[in-house]
């Protein structure tokens, strides 16, 4: 394995996308795409006339519409129903009416709650009821019949209190129906995608570029999070860590000071328009010991094995079998994981999971994170991880960073 030596300033081919600053963080689907994906989620259901999306990662795959206090909060929920009119409809705050006619067919939003508008605009002053006869409502005008199905992300007392409302309709669970729908990305998901990999590989070597003796793990995470952010993204994952502390999983970065010899190990991920990104690589600061240069070596050989073997019909487990295999072979003896990646897209961890019962066969446009990591608990944590589509034939990365152990000068 070569390494990356660097001065503490990182070259690299991957660049920043020129539109970062300007794209909208919100881009309503037309209504022939929305049509499409309505059409692609009922295709899954058997016996249902309807399908409700209440998650946002669901709701914003069939509309493209998601405001910040529905990611975040949660409150004054946003649904989507696909029903038979094909005519995909929004169950919605009266607070967030106001920009919901800026974006989508105003006789296709069903509104709840009270809220108060000035001004002259008419179309803003609607009765105040409940969320369920707002879908009840809405459920009535798209034709649906008596079965409803809803996707499995809702809180049971909003399942217990919808039920309630839309009787004598009845819900039932959508099952894995938006999952299977999302699955395959089509061409502007994945060009989002690719978008955001690129933000977060960006950020990622900023944040290697600022290495130095003293620098705490909580500064280089500011400077990868402000670095997303000036592209426009919104950071999500964020694991910095120094030495031992590389070894604990997914904890917030601590004051804890860089020192010559430290191994660094960044997992970290952003956000944009919804998608998300995942990446994680290893450094070594000042001088790398035989042990970091040789376990990295064997993750790598065992990360690489698993995507020489990304292709469509080729089952989950297999690619973590092999990851397993090839990383234990190439040095790492003991090397043992519950998993070796996840798809990616609307969520960061997304079906299917790289582990040993997952059975779902890979297919063409299928979004993936593909990953070897290593926790030595009281030594360091050593990770590579990368973002890839799959092809026709096999793979493609989503971004371009070097994938090689990163050595910077103390």
């Amino acid at each position: 394995m070569s390494q990356t030596e660097t001065n503490g300033s990182v070259e690299s081919d991957v660049e920043r996308p020129a539109e970062a600053t300007t794209l909208n963080e919100m881009q309503p689907l037309n209504r022939e795409r929305a049509t499409g994906r309505a059409k692609k989620l009922l295709g899954q259901l058997d016996g249902a006339g309807a399908i409700v999306a209440t998650h946002p990662a669901n709701v914003r795959w069939l509309t493209g519409l998601a405001a910040p206090g529905h990611i975040h909060y949660g409150n004054t929920p946003l649904f989507a129903v696909a029903g038979p009119d094909e005519l995909v409809r929004l169950v919605a705050a009266n607070a967030d009416l106001a920009w919901l006619v800026e974006a989508w067919d105003e006789s296709a939003i069903h509104t709840y709650g009270r809220f108060v508008y000035s001004g002259e605009s008419g179309h803003l002053r609607r009765e105040a009821r409940t969320v369920g006869s707002a879908l009840k409502e809405a459920l009535e005008e798209s034709g649906a019949g008596q079965v409803i199905a809803l996707d499995n992300r809702a809180p049971w007392q909003t399942v217990a209190d919808l039920t309630e409302d839309i009787r004598p309709r009845n819900l039932i669970s959508a099952g894995g129906a938006f999952y299977l729908a999302r699955r395959n990305k089509d061409r502007d998901e994945v060009a989002l995608l690719r978008r955001v990999n690129l933000i977060a590989e960006d950020a990622l070597l900023q944040g290697i570029s600022a290495l130095r003796t003293g620098i705490t793990e909580q500064k280089i995470m500011t400077v990868i999070q402000q670095r997303m952010i000036d592209a426009g993204a919104r950071p999500r994952l964020g694991s910095v860590g120094f030495g031992a502390n590389g070894a604990l999983v997914d904890t917030w970065p601590s004051s804890r000071q860089l020192r010559r010899g430290d191994i660094v190990r960044f997992d970290i991920g952003c956000e944009s328009c919804g998608y998300h990104a995942d990446i994680a690589r290893t450094v070594a600061f000042g001088t790398a010991e035989t042990w970091s240069v040789d376990s990295y070596r064997a993750l790598l050989a065992g990360q690489q094995a698993a995507l020489g073997e990304v292709r469509p019909g080729v089952h989950a487990a297999a690619l973590f079998e092999t990851a397993v295999a090839v990383t234990r072979r190439s040095g790492l003896n003991d090397y043992d994981r519950s998993h070796c990646g996840h798809g990616i897209g609307l969520e960061i961890y997304e079906p299917p999971l790289l582990a040993p019962s997952d059975t779902d066969s890979l297919e063409e446009g299928m979004t993936l994170c593909i990953e070897t990591p290593l926790y030595e608990v009281g030594r360091a944590g050593l990770q590579i991880e990368d973002a890839v589509l799959v092809t026709a034939s096999g793979f493609e990365y989503l971004g371009k960073a070097d994938r090689d152990l990163f050595l910077v000068d103390a």
